[in-house]
């Protein structure tokens, strides 16, 4: 459904719009009793048994009679918000059913021998059926717990806000029963909603403006979400598995009041309770927190470039996978073990000072310029290389065979010439590779141009460059003044380390199985850089698990994920943001905690995360004096 559409239908609901508000005049006085509001539990994807257990246990914990009565709703499934078939009615009641059969062997396993587990739906498909008192009736004081399915939270919300159905569940839940939902389910969850991307958008497009459609109305509107959600917090799902980190870093910029994200991730569920604290990961991963206050990087990040890419430092980023790990939502302060990490470490002595470099050439690192072969990057490299001078040298590494190689070779060699080169050589390192001649060759060059392949067999290569003292080549070329750019899989190869993985088969599988403790395999680089990791494609491919992998291994580092059409150009002096994208910063050199969760996946606490999008310069001085307290934020304890 289009956002044209949502929007005929909003217009349509106008008139039971109206109706539910004077409902929601009518209940205001229940909706106000006193009572301790319930637990959310919001699960990031899937219905996997230890996240439907751990809302279950909350159930269980407020049920007083022993029928623990937990009641199911799928108003995420429906096509339309205002109308139904039938037989669409029919199919998305067996779908839900099965659920319900889930649940139910999850609380059977749960429960003591006196209690017994009462689980069934409550079929509110459309707006209608969430204004009649039959079916908004069944919310009551006999609920254990509301938990809420997957599907499409627009809709979902288009179907129950400032409904009968509403008001009973806010009611309900304001006396204490526990709300849990997976994917839309938990987006619901969010009073300040992430209800999807632009049209246009992917995940990939998340730091730029207007790719997330933010459901941040008033209560009286419909687009937001539930009224007794969480607003300490926005909540975003399948946040590792579909690469939305950048989505959140928007969402959460843009959120009214305090500005911190929670991500939950797939067949991972967490528990909130009292809009305070997350604690009880249970599942496969991790929930995530993006802090954007204590550091105030929400107050002064800032949208820039052609394409309004948010540019933001200093976010204070943890990760909450099983184990005794928590955070307070009011504090800002993560949990380990039951205790609260009441101080924020210092950061205001903070830069990424390592780029800089006693060079007088320049280096590009590229995050995949096949994109964009004769864009703004290309274009770059050839200004440069002809103030240099000389020979440019194609090199295509990390190829496994001489065809592709030499093919690749030509290939950039030809778009080279379209942005102006002329003198252009080229060249191939693979198995059957020289290396005498290689060295000879990049030693009388002017400028180098690296494109690699597959990271994998880059990280071979490596090893061979180095025997071969072809690394000691490379950085005395760039100290002399030459120009080097290193694209794609050779960029991965420029910092300390590097990541010996390729291109995952399955972006989403691999997205979430790289935060888990050790699954990235990690080699050395050629060590241009020491201190640095970079990744390319990191948006494109979420490779965001594999930042984090490197600091978890060497805390020391700081991990630069390049995007395609993306470089890092450093020399001497700078170090600045080309091209199409952003790049992101992950530096643990902060954490207080790494640390591997009870289910295998890296904790962490206090690691900083940055953007910068085109044309930005990364501060690889400290400034001083009155700039101190503008370009990095002095440490909040509040």
């Amino acid at each position: 459904m289009n956002t044209a559409q949502r929007l005929t239908y909003l217009l349509a609901a106008v008139g039971l719009a109206l109706m539910g508000v004077m409902a929601v005049a009518t209940h205001t006085a229940r909706a106000t009793a006193p009572g301790t509001p319930g637990s959310l539990v919001p699960v990031g994807a899937s219905y996997q048994t230890a996240t439907l257990q751990r809302f279950v246990e909350q159930a269980i914990a407020y049920d007083s009679d022993d029928v623990i009565k937990l009641r199911v709703l799928f108003p995420s499934f429906a096509t339309d918000p205002i109308s139904i078939t039938q037989q669409e009615r029919a199919v998305n009641l067996a779908d839900a059913l099965v659920r319900v059969n889930n649940l139910t062997s999850a609380c059977n396993t749960l429960i003591q021998p006196s209690q017994t587990c009462d689980v069934d739906l409550i079929d509110i498909q459309v707006r209608g059926d969430a204004d009649t008192p039959a079916l908004a009736g069944q919310i009551d004081g006999t609920v254990d717990g509301i938990f809420h399915l997957g599907g499409d939270q627009q809709v979902a919300m288009l179907v129950l806000a400032n409904t009968l159905a509403e008001d009973n569940l806010a009611l309900q839940h304001q006396a204490g029963m526990p709300f849990g939902g997976t994917s839309a389910g938990a987006a619901v969850q969010s009073r300040y909603m992430i209800a999807g991307y632009a049209e246009w958008a992917y995940a990939w497009h998340g730091l730029e403006v207007g790719a997330v459609d933010l459901w941040y109305g008033a209560t009286a509107e419909m687009t937001r979400g539930l009224r007794f959600g969480l607003e300490t917090a926005v909540i975003d799902q399948h946040i590792l598995e579909r690469g939305r980190i950048p989505r959140l870093l928007q969402a959460t910029q843009q959120k009214p009041g305090q500005q911190v994200g929670l991500g939950v991730d797939w067949g991972t569920g967490v528990v909130v309770e009292g809009g305070q604290v997350v604690s009880q990961t249970a599942g496969w991963y991790a929930g995530v927190i993006l802090d954007e206050e204590t550091y105030q990087a929400a107050a002064t990040a800032v949208y820039t470039g052609p394409r309004q890419i948010l540019s933001i430092q200093n976010v204070a980023f943890h990760l909450l996978p099983a184990g005794p790990y928590g955070y307070d939502l009011n504090s800002r302060r993560p949990i380990v073990s039951g205790t609260t990490d009441l101080s924020a470490p210092d950061i205001t002595s903070r830069t990424l000072a390592l780029l800089s470099q006693p060079v007088t050439g320049t280096l590009l690192v590229a995050g995949d310029l096949a994109t964009v072969p004769t864009g703004t990057v290309t274009s770059r490299f050839a200004a440069l290389a002809q103030q240099a001078g000389g020979p440019v040298v194609v090199l295509a590494a990390g190829y496994v065979t001489d065809t592709a190689a030499a093919a690749a070779a030509n290939l950039w060699a030809e778009y080279l010439a379209a942005v102006g080169l002329t003198n252009v050589q080229t060249t191939t390192l693979t198995a059957s590779t020289n290396l005498t001649d290689l060295a000879a060759l990049l030693h009388n060059a002017g400028s180098l141009f690296v494109t690699g392949d597959d990271q994998r067999e880059m990280a071979v290569q490596v090893a061979a460059l180095q025997s071969a003292g072809i690394d000691a080549i490379l950085r005395q070329k760039w100290e002399a003044g030459g120009v080097l750019l290193f694209d794609k899989a050779a960029a991965a190869a420029v910092g300390s380390w590097m990541s010996d993985e390729s291109v995952p088969a399955d972006v989403e599988v691999a997205a979430s199985d790289s935060f888990l403790v050790d699954w990235v395999r990690i080699d050395p680089g050629l060590g241009l850089i020491p201190g640095t990791v970079f990744e390319p494609r990191v948006m494109y491919d979420y490779l965001y698990g594999r930042l984090v992998s490197h600091v978890y291994a060497h805390p020391e580092v700081v991990t630069f994920g390049l995007s395609r059409g993306t470089a890092l150009e450093i020399n001497r002096t700078t170090s600045r943001v080309v091209g199409e994208s952003a790049v992101m910063v992950i530096d643990g050199r902060y954490s207080r905690l790494l640390a591997p969760g009870t289910n295998g996946v890296m904790a962490a606490t206090w690691l900083l995360l940055d953007t910068y999008a085109p044309g930005d310069r990364l501060p690889t001085q400290r400034p001083s004096g009155a700039e101190l307290a503008i370009y990095l934020p002095l440490v909040r304890n509040d």
